[in-house]
């Protein structure tokens, strides 16, 4: 089968495509005949080698975590799937592989697809819906009437973040770009900023919650606007102590990260509110609540999202096109 292998760590690394055997399953998983594969921004922080120092993977390694597909093959203890069945995951980040034809996956990390997405369009929904699911409910345990500000929620992250929320009973600020505005309001937000237009500092203020999507030089002005106590959660910002803890690292990935965190650890307690760093993890039960939720939720099939489509062949194209278009999804389809 045709796999996108990263052999080196580079700041102009390239994947390369090869012909690899098939997976064998084991009795608890089941081999996925690829649809799609999402391609996302941590395709490129891994091969660019930014996550060494928490994930150092042994090269060569195939890359993605987010794919669609039909099942093809069932261990002998799985239960609750058919081969056919049209499913989706998030792959543990310790076992990528999703730019493959062929995927093997523990039966606890999948869930069938949304029965109102189009196929291809699912795999575009695990890696930011569960972060979204986890942050909201793992790390939160937020309180319906209460307020969310998300920062940086153009696209896919948001659109999850957003539906999600709503379903919680969550108001929700949003500030993104432009393009945005018309989806995120669809999708069920109560209110829209363009961050060209207006400095939500000025607008924004004692909110409960803020998820932080665009990275550490936010978090000062993002601490400012929440309330005492409230939360500041980040997707692409420092590993916190917490993470390090959840992760089960060793002695030195706890001191190195400790090491990381000690300035923004130092910020939150100046402003007497919680930082959180969330990295999604696999999980198929949430992906199966995620897949209600989207099915209930009739506005989704209403929004349109600009998406690259590129075939395996083109897996560096998809991924240039992902580092400049941060807020766009791209797919690759087999």
């Amino acid at each position: 089968m045709k796999a996108a292998e990263l052999l080196e760590y580079s700041e102009k690394f390239k994947l390369q495509v090869v012909d690899i055997d098939i997976p064998q399953i084991n009795s608890n998983e089941v081999l996925i005949k690829v649809v799609a594969a999402s391609v996302n921004d941590i395709d490129n922080e891994i091969g660019r080698g930014e996550l060494k120092n928490i994930f150092d993977y042994k090269l060569p390694q195939v890359l993605g975590s987010e794919i669609s597909g039909h099942i093809e093959k069932i261990g002998d203890d799985v239960k609750g799937f058919d081969i056919g069945d049209a499913v989706y995951t998030r792959l543990p980040i310790r076992q990528l592989g999703g730019f493959a034809e062929y995927v093997a996956v523990d039966v606890d990390y999948i869930a069938k697809a949304p029965k109102t997405l189009k196929l291809f369009q699912s795999s575009t929904v695990p890696f930011p819906a569960l972060a979204a699911y986890q942050i909201l409910v793992d790390r939160l345990t937020v309180e319906s009437g209460k307020t969310l500000f998300i920062n940086g929620g153009s696209g896919s992250f948001g659109a999850g973040a957003i539906v999600i929320a709503k379903a919680m009973g969550l108001n929700v600020i949003v500030s993104g770009n432009r393009k945005f505005r018309n989806n995120a309001m669809i999708l069920g937000a109560d209110k829209y900023i363009d961050y060209k237009v207006l400095d939500y500092t000025q607008v924004v203020d004692r909110v409960d919650y803020v998820i932080d999507a665009l990275g550490s030089d936010h978090f000062e002005d993002e601490m400012k606007i929440l309330k005492t106590n409230g939360d500041l959660v980040s997707l692409n910002g420092i590993p916190d102590n917490a993470f390090a803890k959840r992760q089960k690292f060793g002695w030195l990935k706890k001191h190195k990260i400790k090491k990381m965190s000690a300035n923004v650890e130092s910020k939150s307690d100046e402003h007497r509110v919680k930082y959180h760093y969330v990295l999604s993890r696999e999980n198929g039960k949430q992906l199966k609540k995620i897949s209600e939720i989207i099915d209930k939720t009739d506005c989704i099939k209403k929004i349109k999202f600009e998406r690259g489509v590129f075939k395996i062949d083109q897996i560096n194209e998809a991924l240039d096109y992902v580092k400049k278009h941060h807020t766009e999804k791209v797919i690759i389809l087999f």
